[in-house]
């Protein structure tokens, strides 16, 4: 047994624990990350090996290294059963300006079929780049939609560098558990989309949030405000209700920022709707009691969301959304709208303030995808009208 071990707890360092104790906090670590059915034998068998790897460092600490780099090289692995899979009925390629399908059964026979010959070069339809390195690999994954949301893109890419580090250093690695754990997670998210699968309790990939009708309440202190569900209305009454400004809402009741939401602008991580308001206390009691029954739930995805960025004045408002730009009735000839695809507001206005500085273009390393810049209002109408989603959704069975 390796005591170093014993020192981190589920909350991180700490006093030493007893070895069964430890050796139970890294089982249950490791039975989270259990890989939907979906997924290949051949990738699972891997996988657990990794697992039992990481377990393993409880009587070897260098266990833990091992299983992040092992964890990297089954990435690999994953996306190449992915590709062959994808790929089943044949393997499209344009060779000079013909267009063949070659048959494949694995990765084996895929290598060979992409190698340059003397004037040849061939190429994988729709994939023009594709070259068969894990960089390609995770690329056609993205343009395939078994990966998506914007700042994924960036862990991507930081996938592909680690796995070059951890393989390629001469420096020697030492990985602490939480550490190792956190990247295996990562590999596990991955994984698991590469079946079409949202794993349940996904970080990179969380499922879709299920939100509830909510009243709103902001004041009477300009950073003052509460939220509570509608069956709460009436409870404990507070006599400052009168002096705020009410609004229903359609909200995740876990989000944590909805403080933070303001109407006509979008803020918080998952999405909100406003469904009445705003109002006094007396009216938003009325509205409940004469219309909260018909009210309902709902679900909202939280990655590649499409915002609408104002640059006016020289300074950037902020994001909204497509409902939210349509009720601006007036407009200036001389303003300007970014249309990005981003995971959060907060990156895209983050890029819009930076596009508004002129330190950011719309080839930069934010995590957004621009889909119209620094055009005129009239343009930004005739792309929502026009109802055409400039990305495509990802290949989801949601939940593993």
């Amino acid at each position: 047994m390796d005591r170093r071990v014993l020192h981190f707890g589920p909350w991180g360092l700490g006093g030493e624990l007893p070895p069964e104790v430890s050796a139970k906090l890294l089982d249950e670590q490791m039975a989270h990350l259990t890989l939907p059915e979906t997924v290949p034998a051949s990738v699972q068998s891997q996988f657990e090996k990794v697992k039992d790897l990481y377990r393993a460092g409880l009587f070897q600490y260098d266990n833990f290294q091992t299983a992040a780099r092992d964890a990297h090289r089954v990435i690999e692995v994953a996306l190449k059963v992915c590709f062959v899979n994808h790929y089943s009925s044949g393997l499209p390629l344009v060779v000079s300006t013909e267009r063949v399908v070659e048959a494949i059964t694995s990765w084996s026979d895929v290598v060979p079929l992409l190698r340059r010959r003397p004037g040849i070069r061939p190429r994988l339809a729709g994939h023009r780049s594709f070259n068969g390195s894990l960089m390609s690999l995770m690329r056609w994954a993205r343009a395939e939609r078994y990966l998506y949301g914007q700042r994924n893109r960036r862990r991507e890419r930081l996938t592909v560098d680690m796995r070059n580090e951890l393989f390629h250093t001469e420096r020697d690695i030492v990985e602490m558990p939480p550490n190792a754990y956190r990247r295996l997670r990562g590999v596990w998210e991955i994984i698991c989309r590469l079946s079409a699968t949202d794993p349940v309790d996904g970080i990179d990939y969380p499922i879709p949030a299920e939100r509830i009708p909510m009243i709103f309440g902001r004041g009477p202190d300009e950073s003052e405000a509460v939220a509570f569900g509608l069956g709460a209305l009436g409870v404990d009454h507070d006599p400052r209700d009168e002096g705020r400004t009410w609004y229903v809402i359609l909200a995740y009741p876990h989000e944590d920022r909805i403080f933070d939401w303001q109407d006509g602008f979008e803020l918080t991580h998952t999405p909100i709707t406003r469904l009445w308001g705003p109002g006094s206390w007396s009216e938003v009691r009325a509205v409940i009691n004469d219309r909260g029954s018909f009210w309902t739930g709902d679900t909202v995805t939280t990655l590649d969301r499409i915002f609408y960025s104002r640059i006016f004045d020289g300074r950037a408002e902020l994001p909204r959304t497509a409902a939210q730009v349509k009720e601006l009735r007036h407009y200036s000839s001389d303003e300007r709208w970014i249309v990005v695809q981003a995971d959060d507001p907060l990156d895209a206005w983050v890029h819009a303030r930076n596009v508004a500085d002129n330190v950011c273009s719309n080839k930069c390393g934010c995590p957004v995808t621009v889909l119209r810049d620094r055009v005129t209002r009239r343009r930004v109408d005739a792309f929502m009208w026009s109802g055409v989603r400039a990305i495509p959704g990802p290949r989801t069975m949601v939940g593993s």
